[in-house]
């Protein structure tokens, strides 16, 4: 099934993570629970959206999106428990 520009331009833009990937691209329902990693004493909270074959995805709703270097240093956190995942780093305006 080829991917639907248009959709996946508006669940983008939309924020809607868990559309796009269970009825666009097809993965499945993360059956984990919301996972907190803490870096320089803040804790972060990452709720999974979806999961394919062991491969997580994660999104970081944020007043604003971190710097890279914080970004980085949750990225290290979250390898520790999933090897294989995204993270989807957003503000709460959905930019």
């Amino acid at each position: 099934m080829p991917l639907n520009r248009t959709r996946t331009r508006a669940y983008l833009r939309n924020g809607d993570l868990r559309s796009l990937f269970f009825e666009e691209l097809g993965w499945d329902a993360a059956d984990i629970a919301p996972l907190r990693v803490t870096v320089d004493n803040t804790m972060y909270t990452l709720a999974p959206v979806a999961q394919k074959r062991g491969v997580f995805v994660f999104q970081a709703t944020l007043p604003e999106v971190p710097p890279y270097a914080l970004r980085r240093q949750i990225e290290r956190e979250v390898t520790k428990r999933y090897r294989e995942h995204f993270i989807v780093f957003n503000d709460q305006a959905n930019s």
